[in-house]
């Protein structure tokens, strides 16, 4: 009993305007909306990943290049007043390294301390550069000294 007031219902949603036919086609529409929106938001998504890869892999280049140019520095016979101040500076906790700069003023040593201004070194100075090694090619000594 209950199926055939069910089929009569069916088949009067059949017989009416936008009956079973439209609930389909909205059923269709809704369906073709999400799977476009779906699509969109896919690609969105992937352009992003594309997007993070690239910066990821220009930033590590450029940190190669920053690695680069600090051991050209390292390697150089001639470094400029504010590289001299760096070294020291990055030495100054290695008990191991003595950096050494000499310049109209005298010599002065230093081991396990960091720059102070009392023994000026001007960052645009020129100053010619010499590193002893020990055996497994650490450096043990930087000697810094003014050029004319």
């Amino acid at each position: 009993m209950m199926n055939s007031k069910v089929i009569k219902k069916l088949i009067q949603l059949r017989k009416e305007d936008g009956g079973i036919e439209s609930i389909i086609d909205e059923i269709s529409l809704t369906s073709l909306g999400l799977i476009i929106l779906i699509t969109i938001v896919l690609v969105i998504f992937a352009a992003s990943i594309s997007n993070i890869r690239t910066a990821v892999e220009k930033t590590t280049s450029q940190d190669k290049i920053v690695i680069q140019s600090s051991l050209e520095t390292i390697n150089a016979t001639e470094v400029l007043g504010q590289d001299v101040i760096s070294n020291i500076r990055y030495y100054a906790s290695d008990s191991s390294v003595e950096v050494q700069v000499t310049s109209s003023k005298g010599t002065k040593s230093y081991i396990n301390t960091t720059y102070d201004s009392d023994f000026h070194i001007g960052y645009e100075d020129t100053y010619t550069v010499e590193y002893k090694r020990d055996q497994d090619e650490e450096i043990i000594k930087c000697h810094y000294t003014i050029k004319n």
